[in-house]
């Protein structure tokens, strides 16, 4: 499992870290996700080792790339899109290239795009 972050600068991502560190220390999900769990940040305006949209890096492969990911599909590999209308547009876009399919709760697919905050 893979938590993609991004934000204009590095202390908008303590969120994402804090959540990383309590799930990986939590006693019922804890061990499991000490070898499942990864966070890929990036930043896009202050300099940090990973810089860009996460778009970017699923566009050319450098997320997979820089994960180990070979052959990412609909058959093996499943996703959540949660930002803005911006982001979720070209999130769809990128994993329907990759053959994955929208769903709903009436019609269960390969991704899901979380909508509650989008205005």
């Amino acid at each position: 499992m893979v938590l993609t972050h991004t934000c204009r600068d590095l202390a908008d991502l303590k969120f994402g870290e804090e959540l990383i560190a309590e799930t990986k220390n939590d006693i019922l999900v804890g061990e499991e996700a000490q070898h499942k769990l990864l966070y890929y940040p990036t930043t896009t305006r202050e300099t940090s080792a990973k810089m860009g949209r996460i778009t970017t890096a699923l566009e050319d492969g450098s997320l997979f790339e820089n994960l180990n990911i070979t052959n990412f599909n609909a058959t093996n590999d499943r996703a959540m899109v949660c930002g803005s209308m911006g982001l979720n547009t070209d999130t769809k876009r990128i994993l329907e290239h990759y053959g994955l399919r929208e769903g709903a709760n009436s019609d269960p697919g390969d991704y899901v795009i979380e909508k509650a905050f989008v205005g």
